[in-house]
């Protein structure tokens, strides 16, 4: 709380001077990046970015490269402040894409004295505007918040405009006003995600996977591993703790068993990762000083699978191609594409009848549109899942490790049946081939 206040005073404190600042900063910056912009061929696709959240960067830029290779010279706009960050990242995932940035010692400087926030808001964003405007023909997955203080109404969903409404549906009232209430609140361009999920499937990633790379010499790793990501953080919003692993310790025993099939476990993330017990063949990356974004593709590029509760930094997948099992999964309206992957959500606990429900009733809940901090019914609980569960997917996902891409879209009846359930109302799980695991959905729980 102490803390909280005193970025509230230090923020009230400097807002005068940015400001003041800013009226010789805005029009240097919207000029810097519109003489570049304008140099742009318009049969070069642009590409702004437009969020300073670190998920979001990422599907942007595996969008803008699965363009380049498919479709012809794209351009990623950086409109963010801390644009160093960015561009290291994009040198590495879309080395081909053409970067307008404004890094330099003045952008560091900014960013050290400011952070991200008064340089969004005050400078970047009505620059975004007026590009926006200019370059109408510009691809952004997510639009940008504009008022700090109420970020809210940045949807473009108009639900009179919506196809998936103009026909009759098997859905309750209750569950479609969730649906429609959902889209108003979605801060995502749909047709553009959908875009972007169909060159993922259609184009995925073949970044090169250097052999005996320093990195992997550094983490004393020398064969086939995992790369794990246990996202234990108490978000400040507890809504948002939906997604976070409260029980990382049952991992023990699904990590033991990788490690006796060869693999080496590498736990990914930063402080919000779990300390588990140290072992051979446990590698906690996250703790070591090689800790960095560049190195988090690095480490991803070069593994057998990766493994991911509801996270940013499961983007991972699509963006190295690479194999995901997801487990303690949330939020299924909102998924990030994946080639090959299979998921184990959390089991919701309604309260109020002391059951779990089961999944295909989820299916018809509002409570299954619950993604951050939007949440619909009273008395759901997420629990996570038991160390029996965990078992389970990982021997179902190795089995299907060593097939081809093709091949992971043979369903079993089960998986089938799930699939013909989902309609456009599901949003990106009605899109997306990636399916429960099959231990989930004939789990004993929901006899």
């Amino acid at each position: 709380m102490k803390r909280l206040i005193f970025k509230k005073l230090a923020k009230a404190i400097l807002l005068p001077f940015y400001i003041l600042f800013n009226l010789f900063y805005l029009p240097f910056l919207k000029r810097y990046f519109f003489e570049r912009i304008d140099k742009i061929p318009r049969s070069t696709q642009l590409f702004f970015m437009t969020r300073f959240d670190f998920g979001t960067w990422l599907l942007l830029m595996h969008y803008a490269n699965c363009w380049k290779r498919e479709r012809g010279p794209a351009c990623l706009v950086v409109l963010i402040p801390n644009s160093q960050r960015v561009v290291r990242l994009a040198k590495l995932i879309c080395p081909e894409v053409q970067i307008i940035a404004f890094d330099n010692w003045l952008s560091r400087l900014l960013f050290t004295l400011f952070r991200s926030e008064f340089g969004q808001y005050y400078t970047y964003n009505p620059i975004y505007a007026h590009a926006c405007c200019r370059w109408p023909h510009a691809l952004y997955l997510f639009d940008m918040t504009f008022c700090r203080k109420n970020p809210v109404n940045i949807s473009r969903y108009v639900d009179a405009f919506d196809p998936v409404l103009q026909e009759s549906t098997p859905f309750s009232k209750p569950f479609l006003d969730t649906y429609i209430h959902v889209q108003r609140g979605y801060d995502y361009r749909r047709d553009i995600y959908q875009d972007m999920m169909k060159l993922t499937y259609n184009s995925p990633s073949r970044h090169a996977k250097p052999q005996n790379s320093e990195l992997l010499r550094q983490l004393k790793i020398d064969g086939p591993y995992v790369v794990m990501n246990l996202n234990c953080k108490d978000y400040r919003h507890k809504l948002r703790n939906n997604r976070r692993i409260n029980h990382p310790e049952r991992y023990n025993p699904m990590i033991d068993f990788l490690i006796s099939k060869g693999f080496t476990i590498v736990m990914q993330g930063r402080d919000e990762q779990p300390h588990l017990a140290p072992r051979k063949g446990y590698v906690e990356y996250f703790n070591s000083p090689f800790a960095s974004e560049e190195n988090d593709f690095r480490l991803f590029s070069q593994c057998s699978f990766a493994v991911f509760p509801k996270t940013g930094p499961e983007v991972f997948g699509p963006i190295c191609n690479i194999p995901v099992l997801g487990l303690n999964y949330t939020e299924l309206a909102a998924i990030v594409p994946k080639n090959r992957c299979r998921f184990y959500p959390k089991h919701v606990f309604d309260k109020k009848s002391g059951e779990l429900i089961h999944w295909k009733e989820l299916l018809k809940r509002p409570c299954f549109f619950d993604v951050g901090i939007m949440s619909f019914e009273e008395g759901i609980e997420y629990i996570d899942l038991e160390e029996e569960e965990l078992m389970q997917a990982t021997e179902e996902f190795l089995e299907l490790l060593p097939l081809p891409a093709e091949s992971w879209k043979s369903y079993t009846p089960k998986q089938r049946e799930f699939k013909s359930m989902l309609h456009p109302v599901h949003i990106d799980l009605y899109d997306v081939m990636e399916v429960p695991c099959e231990a989930y959905l004939s789990s004993s729980k929901y006899k």
